[in-house]
């Protein structure tokens, strides 16, 4: 899941909010030896509880989030006692935190903008258009049969 949040590091939370917080969708599929397969990452997952496992499990999922993001910044006045402790926060964990995270993403995405910059200067002896020059022939040619 880490390495979901690094790969989308730029587009996650472009307008870098200090204390925000996102609950992520991940899919996973288990096969018949028992391995398992990330098939998708939702930003906006389905919260609906459609299912008596759901009706226990997703609210427990929100409060615990809330308790991990909110609490500490405003704790509540019965911060000891809370209604869910069905999903403790010891089984969290914390893929992304800006405060740690962000100057390592900033130095890997610019490293690789450098490399790959170097690397077209490199192949054609100069920098080459960022222009894909047959996606712009397509989109006239739709245009023209329109």
């Amino acid at each position: 899941m880490a390495d979901s949040i690094s790969a989308c590091f730029k587009i996650l939370d472009p307008q870098k909010r200090c204390h925000s917080f996102e609950i992520l969708g991940f899919d996973f599929m288990i096969d018949d030896t028992f391995k398992v397969y990330l098939i998708e990452a939702n930003t906006n997952p389905c919260l609906e509880t459609t299912c008596p496992i759901l009706q226990k499990i997703i609210p427990d999922i929100i409060d615990s989030g809330f308790r991990l993001a909110l609490d500490p910044l405003f704790p509540p006045p019965n911060f000891t006692k809370r209604m869910s402790q069905q999903i403790p926060l010891t089984l969290w964990e914390l893929c992304y935190d800006s405060q740690c995270d962000d100057a390592r993403m900033e130095a890997l995405y610019d490293s690789y903008e450098r490399g790959s910059k170097t690397d077209r200067k490199k192949e054609t002896g100069e920098e080459k258009d960022e222009f894909d020059e047959d996606l712009i022939r397509e989109e006239e040619l739709d245009e023209v049969y329109d």
